[in-house]
């Protein structure tokens, strides 16, 4: 990736300073929410942290999803698809190991 960024002419890491705040990017829990987790404990904690990764990795598969519509380069094209999958393949791990809870599965939808 590094080496695309470079041929691209875009900087390689992304400035983070005080205060950044990724949580308007598709997936990313805010600050309240990641005080919610460490606040929260046991059975709630595990129920609340895979609901957290389920939604984190729908926006990972929102975002492929975007390059796939817009891109043209095969390589990142491919890397797209191969997020996807993995991403899908973890978000179904997740629903199992929350099948037993009240709330029903996630579902990707394009949105």
């Amino acid at each position: 990736m590094s080496a695309w960024l470079l041929a691209w002419e875009q900087p390689i890491q992304m400035v983070l300073g005080e205060g950044h705040d990724m949580s308007s990017m598709q997936g990313v829990m805010s600050a309240a929410e990641m005080d919610a987790l460490g606040a929260t404990t046991g059975a709630a904690f595990d129920i609340m942290w895979l609901e957290m990764m389920i939604r984190h990795h729908g926006g990972a598969i929102t975002m492929a999803d975007s390059v796939k519509a817009a891109g043209v380069n095969a390589d990142v094209l491919s890397l797209a698809d191969r997020i996807i999958a993995a991403q899908q393949g973890e978000i179904a791990e997740m629903n199992t190991l929350l099948s037993g809870g009240a709330r029903a599965p996630y579902e990707h939808s394009e949105s």
